[in-house]
């Protein structure tokens, strides 16, 4: 085995072995402590870490006019829900979906989620990287839907069995890498009739460009392509941490589809529409976006 290859490998055993000890801890712990710990660490070390000023690039990018003290505070406040969501990945399985009782994550609208599966005709549920991003997949499915999510693999390969495995046993049994492979899956879970959940705010180098907080930025159109050719209902979901592992997620009614007789103009539109809702609920609580993406080319910061 060449050298580069053992020491990639031993890295990954020794990053995994950390990431194991820290979810049999947080799993120890309880899912409240997990949260708040998580986050005690994740905003208190975060600040410092040099990725740091990638989010202040792009903050200084969105809200130019934004007080500086504020921009820290939304970089800390960012970095504390990373962590916490960190920290709840060991307990998944403990979220529980409610409409009239106390729980982990209410939501408000899942009558639209009940119109979709009652329309027989599978659906797309997008959001951004928001809060807990899983609480997505887990509202859906937890609501009876069937189908998968969209993920994206982690660089280490044990982590990313051990989140693969959750995820299959707690939320969707079906996991849907992004990329060739994905596309596939993604045509047969909706030519099933069922349903796909996936996060749309990543750069996307062979996406079409799309403006995004007033600056093109290069974004999949594979969620607008699907609903078009599908004609199935694209569902934005948005979602906010209240307090702690406690969330608030609203279901938004489907995105109009475009229907002008060019497929390319009508998935321009229909993406920049998605983009839109995203800018929208950033702009409504920035701190709960994770500002970590490499969203903009590099001439939108000149």
């Amino acid at each position: 085995m060449p050298l580069k290859k053992s020491l990639t490998t031993l890295r990954y055993a020794l990053e995994a072995a950390l990431f194991f000890v820290a979810m049999g801890v947080f799993r120890l712990i309880g899912l409240q402590r997990a949260s708040a710990a998580g986050g005690a660490i994740a905003r208190t070390l975060g600040p410092l870490l040099p990725v740091t000023r990638r989010a202040r690039r792009n903050l200084d990018l969105c809200f130019p006019d934004m007080p500086e003290t504020e921009k820290r505070g939304i970089i800390r406040e960012m970095y504390d829900n990373l962590g916490r969501t960190f920290g709840e990945y060991a307990h998944l399985d403990r979220f529980d979906i409610y409409l009239d009782a106390p729980g982990h994550i209410a939501v408000e609208r899942f009558d639209i989620v009940d119109d979709v599966a009652q329309q027989g005709k599978g659906g797309i549920f997008f959001s951004g990287h928001f809060a807990n991003w899983e609480v997505l997949p887990l509202s859906v499915s937890g609501r009876g839907l069937t189908g998968g999510e969209v993920y994206r693999a982690a660089n280490n390969p044990y982590i990313n069995g051990w989140i693969l495995k959750r995820r299959s046993a707690w939320i969707f049994p079906e996991q849907i890498p992004k990329g060739a492979g994905g596309a596939r899956s993604m045509l047969s879970v909706l030519k099933r009739k069922q349903h796909i959940c996936m996060l749309v705010d990543q750069k996307l180098n062979d996406g079409i460009a799309v403006p995004f907080f007033g600056h093109e930025a290069m974004t999949s159109s594979a969620a607008a392509q699907l609903a078009l050719h599908f004609d199935c209902p694209l569902v934005p979901v948005g979602i906010v941490r209240e307090a702690g592992p406690h969330f608030r997620i609203t279901v938004y009614p489907p995105l109009a589809l475009p229907r002008s007789g060019d497929k390319a103009a009508d998935v321009q539109a229909l993406t920049r529409q998605m983009n839109q809702w995203l800018e929208e609920r950033i702009r409504e609580t920035p701190s709960q976006w994770l500002w970590l993406h490499n969203r903009w080319p590099p001439a939108a910061y000149q």
